[in-house]
């Protein structure tokens, strides 16, 4: 297996190793709001050599530099293969107007711990529109996974998917899916 993520044709490789561990926000903490951990698979506790041991650390999430939107790994596992597609859209005259989202996205293998992948980038273009990203990751402890990231206008904000103790925030949707090439 490489030490490095293979890329794939329609992947644009933008990977960030040694990615700055997460520092939690005054308003960002978990236990509050969250979603229960049966939601997702038993396979995605943490192991106990996992660097996640702290529950109240996050395993998956997304971070915001400058216009870049990553997401992070803090699993400890290589995540086997991430799919990310953005988009966007404006309400108006309470009609939604498909703005963005051509379908390309991006896509990774063996994303190893501790490294960033962009799955979004925003400009001053997309200051009024509503933007979000459709997540699909797999993983050995986590499974297959849809993620949702909430919405918002000029992008997705830097927000935990995952805990390390398997619940996630209220406003994020984790589905369990089938693993396979269609999800991925």
């Amino acid at each position: 297996m490489p030490d490095h993520p293979m890329l794939v044709a329609r992947e644009r490789p933008r990977l960030i190793l040694d990615f700055p561990a997460w520092q939690a926000a005054p308003d960002i903490q978990p236990g509050r709001a969250e979603k229960p951990q049966s939601q997702l698979p038993a396979t995605a506790a943490p192991t106990a050599t996992s660097p996640a041991d702290d529950p109240l650390r996050p395993l998956l999430w997304l971070a915001r530099r400058e216009g870049l939107l990553l997401l992070v790994n803090e699993s400890g596992d290589d995540l086997h293969a991430v799919r990310a597609e953005p988009y966007g859209y404006h309400l108006r005259d309470r009609m939604r107007l498909q703005v963005t989202g051509d379908g390309d996205g991006f896509e990774y293998h063996q994303v190893p711990p501790g490294s960033a992948v962009l799955v979004a980038a925003y400009g001053p273009e997309e200051r009024d529109v509503i933007c979000g990203v459709r997540l699909a990751v797999q993983a050995p402890h986590l499974g297959c996974l849809a993620i949702h990231p909430p919405t918002a206008k000029g992008g997705v904000e830097e927000t935990v998917l995952i805990w390390a103790h398997g619940g996630t925030p209220a406003q994020v949707t984790v589905l369990v899916t089938p693993c396979g090439p269609a999800v991925l």
